[in-house]
């Protein structure tokens, strides 16, 4: 996304490493299975851009952290511990898509169910699904665990964990809001549709990583309510652009199947603009294609000819380009000295140029 983000990725992986290697000693006293799920999550978590780990250490940095109480290895703790949390999320999150690629290679879940497939196990898909919630619950509670262990002021360690706490319940309301509109017949509104970006993945994706490293740096309440609305800007158009991936990249560019994200009957903003402005007999045409499982090739180049020709997908990224200069404005009015409002406007000119 940046360089400056790039940058702390080998510190954020190793800091990572360090935490789940310690998290394995204690889960061994539970069983051998416990111990290889943290080995596990370590290897899955290493492969990520860490973008919100890399986010934390941006919002510590650009209000004075590096001069402040809270030393980078503290912060360090803290970023590699969203980041974890992050896996956790993408664990039930391939569960209930039912996605068994992710960054390439099997999902978490459906590593497992090979696995319990070979042990001839009586029901592989559920073993798989019942080990990969575990490990996300696992991975869930020893982050939050390292949040409140952080050598910070006690005031605000609690602060750290309330935010945390709450953002991780909106997703969950987020992520539940998702399924739901999936599964129901009729497509939701804009404004629907816009409200499960916000909770499931744009404030847990930007508000709370900049927010989290604001606070450790000490940071006025004014700040971070700033940095908040311009995460939520940044998020939204982040989603909007993996929709865009999801619809017209490649398996190589999004590590999961072409057209994962029609087969799977997601209710995006971009799949919205294209019913809403088809004719009655070609949305009588297209709209089956969404969630249709026997999706064909066929199939997936309608939906992307539709997209283009009717003005959708242009009209969906002019939008999300419209709050990337909204995120400008605030990143331009932050306290901040001139290097790091740098760095912000490059991060929101380059949200929208996203490809992978």
């Amino acid at each position: 996304m940046h360089p400056s983000l790039d940058a702390v990725r080998p510190d954020i992986a190793r800091e990572l490493d360090r935490l789940l290697a310690a998290r394995s000693g204690e889960f061994a006293r539970a069983g051998r299975r416990s111990a290889e799920a943290a080995r596990r999550l370590a290897g899955f978590a290493a492969r990520g851009k860490m973008v919100r780990g890399g986010l934390l250490v941006l919002g510590w940095r650009m209000h004075g952290g590096e001069e402040g109480p809270v030393p980078r290895r503290v912060v360090l703790r803290a970023a590699a511990a969203l980041e974890l949390l992050h896996s956790a999320l993408l664990v039930h999150d391939d569960i209930m898509d039912g996605d068994r690629l992710r960054r390439g290679e099997p999902t978490v879940h459906a590593r497992y169910e090979e696995e319990a497939r070979r042990a001839r196990a009586a029901d592989p898909g559920r073993v798989g699904m019942a080990l990969g919630v575990s490990a996300g619950d696992l991975a869930i509670f020893a982050a939050l665990d390292e949040i409140c262990s952080l050598e910070v002021d006690p005031a605000l360690a609690l602060a750290l964990a309330r935010r945390v706490g709450r953002e991780l319940a909106l997703v969950g309301a987020g992520q539940l809001e998702d399924v739901a509109l999936g599964a129901d017949r009729r497509w939701p509104s804009r404004a629907e549709v816009l409200a499960v970006y916000t909770y499931k993945t744009a404030r847990y994706t930007f508000s709370l990583p900049l927010a989290c490293g604001a606070l450790l740096a000490g940071a006025r309440p004014a700040s971070v309510d700033r940095l908040d609305r311009l995460g939520e800007l940044l998020g939204t158009v982040f989603q909007v652009l993996d929709d865009d991936l999801g619809m017209f990249g490649s398996e190589t560019e999004t590590g999961k199947p072409v057209g994962a994200d029609i087969r799977e009957g997601k209710k995006t903003l971009i799949a919205r603009e294209i019913l809403r402005r088809a004719g009655a007999a070609e949305r009588r045409r297209l709209a089956p294609l969404f969630g249709k499982r026997g999706l064909t090739r066929r199939d997936i180049e309608a939906v992307r000819e539709a997209a283009e020709r009717l003005g959708a997908r242009q009209a969906v990224l002019d939008a999300a380009a419209r709050m990337a200069k909204q995120a400008e404005r605030i990143a331009a009015g932050l306290r901040v000295d001139s290097e790091h409002r740098r760095v912000l406007r490059e991060i929101c000119a380059a949200s929208i140029r996203r490809r992978a």
